[in-house]
């Protein structure tokens, strides 16, 4: 259920070959545990109910602020410089994960856990998270540019390897959402093109585009990404996949988030406007779509996330030449605003 928008469509390691090919998994003595040097961050915020938004704040001199914003109060988490990508709770533990320094990291109510392991010479993104009980599975991509990409995810830490079918992972894989629904682990992604999915490591391939996110409801499994019409991507089409079916989204120009409740399907993203020049967010609840762009020149939904019958969005909104703020949403009330400054938003849940 918890989406980590603000991805690229295509994966830009993938263009650096022309032919796929097979690459090995690092071996064990490879593998290298980081330690950060980190600074504190704000004070810790309370565990308490509501709107929990991740975000980064960027400061000067490529440096940037991971934060959380608790009911539109913001709070940095510690780290030298670092950005979120996703997030979740358990109960009242808000998890996110992220980058810092440009290693992968998570927070647990703003502290940083487990240092996650990391093949030497392996460049590194995270998207998503996930939490069971005492476990933390944080899905993500790792490359290099000899050996390619590989969609892997850590459990508490450790490094496993996703691949198709019981092969050697390939060259093109890489890992985006990632939920668990009872004891299965669900992760989205891509392999050769296509928009795929795993559930407890095995894949199943969807079509030819690309996935963003990912969330189960009972056994059926939704899967929201791009349907590509053909090699130019002039007619890529918004899609969510229940079960491997596609559902298109009409009157949506790009999708960034899912949700699922009950029987009931919420998307965000932007969508198409015959009035507005610029960017215009907006959700969908089973395709009825809300226009979110109140007070804004344009505007970006990032991330949804619903609580008994309530829809949070959360993204970006501007006017004229200003900062894109950050902002979200209450059933598609006026937005509140998060920060006077530039920022980027990754997601958004709400804690009961």
């Amino acid at each position: 259920m918890f989406i980590i928008p603000e991805k690229s469509l295509v994966y830009p390691f993938v263009l650096l070959f022309i032919v796929l090919s097979a690459c090995k998994k690092p071996a064990q003595s490879d593998i290298v545990s980081i330690n950060y040097a980190i600074t504190p961050g704000s004070v810790p915020y309370v565990q308490a109910s509501g709107v929990y938004i991740s975000g980064t704040v960027p400061l000067h001199d490529s440096i940037a602020a991971a934060n959380v914003w608790l009911n539109g109060s913001m709070f940095s988490l510690p780290t030298v410089s670092g950005d979120t990508h996703g997030i979740t709770f358990q109960g009242k533990d808000v998890y996110v994960t992220g980058l810092s320094q440009n290693k992968p990291v998570y927070w647990k109510n703003s502290v940083i856990s487990a240092p996650f392991e990391v093949p030497a010479n392996y460049s590194v993104n995270v998207f998503g998270i996930a939490v069971s009980g005492n476990d933390v599975y944080v899905s993500g991509t790792i490359f290099s540019i000899s050996a390619g990409s590989m969609a892997v995810y850590w459990k508490n830490g450790t490094i496993n390897y996703l691949s198709t079918n019981g092969q050697q992972p390939l060259l093109g894989t890489g890992a985006n959402g990632i939920v668990i629904s009872g004891s299965d682990v669900y992760i989205c992604g891509e392999f050769d093109f296509n928009a795929v999915y795993w559930k407890n490591g095995a894949m199943a391939t969807l079509t030819t585009g690309t996935d963003i996110g990912i969330a189960v409801s009972g056994s059926d499994v939704y899967v929201l990404g791009v349907e590509q019409a053909n090699a130019q991507h002039q007619y890529d089409l918004p899609v969510y996949w229940k079960n491997g079916v596609p559902v298109y989204l009409t009157g949506f120009a790009t999708v960034s988030s899912i949700a699922v409740q009950g029987t009931d399907v919420y998307v965000a993203g932007n969508i198409f406007s015959t009035t507005n020049i610029h960017t215009v967010a907006g959700y969908a609840k089973n395709g009825i779509i809300t226009n979110l762009n109140t007070g804004f020149d344009g505007s970006f939904a990032n991330a949804i996330c619903v609580n008994n019958g309530n829809v949070y969005v959360a993204g970006l909104g501007y006017n004229g030449t200003s900062p894109t703020l950050g902002v979200y949403w209450t059933n598609g009330a006026n937005p509140v605003i998060l920060s006077s400054q530039r920022a980027f938003i990754s997601g958004i849940v709400y804690v009961p």
